[in-house]
């Protein structure tokens, strides 16, 4: 119904989640403009508001767990805190926990779902796990790395749009073991392909799938893989009139949708994985 009721405001100043509406005005000059276009179509629909839980000019504020301003959204300090101060778990239940409060993080930190691969093995040993000093490098890492993550900002208005790529090695069903994956980052729509070798020739097949259907992007953004940084791929990029940048391992946030998709097909492979092991575990 929401969706439906400000169609003609979301994404440009209005975000809606459920029943969670935020008008996101971008000069105090607009701010009654926005609020009257929002009420004039809500009155359309015949919704109402609580009183109660309505607030106006918040220069910023705590929305879905994270910190939205107008710097950008940033992750919430109480869960990075959560995670500094955790001790080393001993129970399954603990690792369970770590990784969900990795997950929370994982759009602010680019790979993070690799980096959290470690806690998923253990997971996989059931109650019996035996941490062991690749889960403790992890663990460590992990507390440094979030103990400065960056801050998300909103694209400029008609900023060209750019497909984020990576390689994530990682043991897929049937055998594969890399997987590339690709959002648009206006749609944010999600591509993935299971691969056997992270080679120029499977990257370019990749990105060809992706041109027959959609059209030729207007830049590529990637990791600095080397399916990426072969001259073939680079060849063919400029062939087709395709911008390609790399992201900077210094700079996370520039590949942190196509992250964020790893981290979501990571999960759901997960989940398929370990159901079947854990109903075997127990009969």
């Amino acid at each position: 119904m929401m969706q439906k009721c400000l169609a003609t405001q979301i994404g440009k100043n209005v975000q809606v989640y459920i029943d969670d509406v935020v008008i996101t005005t971008k000069k105090g000059s607009t701010l009654i403009d926005d609020l009257k276009e929002t009420f004039d179509n809500l009155d359309k629909f015949c919704l109402k508001l609580n009183p109660t839980k309505c607030s106006f000019g918040v220069p910023a504020g705590e929305l879905l767990g994270f910190l939205v301003s107008a710097r950008g959204i940033e992750a919430n300090p109480e869960k990075i805190q959560a995670i500094v101060t955790m001790r080393k778990p001993t129970k399954l239940k603990e690792i369970q926990q770590l990784t969900g409060r990795v997950a929370a993080l994982s759009r602010f930190v680019a790979r993070l779902g690799e980096k959290a691969l470690p806690f998923y093995a253990l997971i996989k040993q059931g109650e019996k796990f035996e941490w062991n000093e690749e889960a403790d490098r992890a663990f460590e890492d992990l507390k440094r790395t979030i103990s400065t993550p960056p801050i998300l900002v909103a694209p400029k208005e008609k900023e060209p749009i750019l497909l984020y790529i990576a390689a994530t090695p990682q043991a897929w069903p049937g055998g594969y073991e890399y997987m590339l994956v690709a959002v648009d980052k206006f749609t944010k729509w999600i591509e993935a392909k299971p691969i056997n070798s992270p080679d120029a020739a499977s990257a370019i097949k990749f990105i060809k799938s992706i041109v027959f259907r959609f059209g030729v992007p207007h830049s590529i953004v990637t990791d600095n893989g080397n399916n990426f940084t072969f001259k073939e791929f680079k060849a063919y990029c400029a062939e087709v009139g395709i911008k390609l940048q790399f992201a900077s391992v210094a700079h996370p946030q520039t590949n942190g949708q196509v992250e964020k998709a790893n981290d979501i097909i990571c999960n759901g492979i997960k989940k398929r994985m370990l159901t079947p092991l854990e109903k075997a575990r127990h009969t």
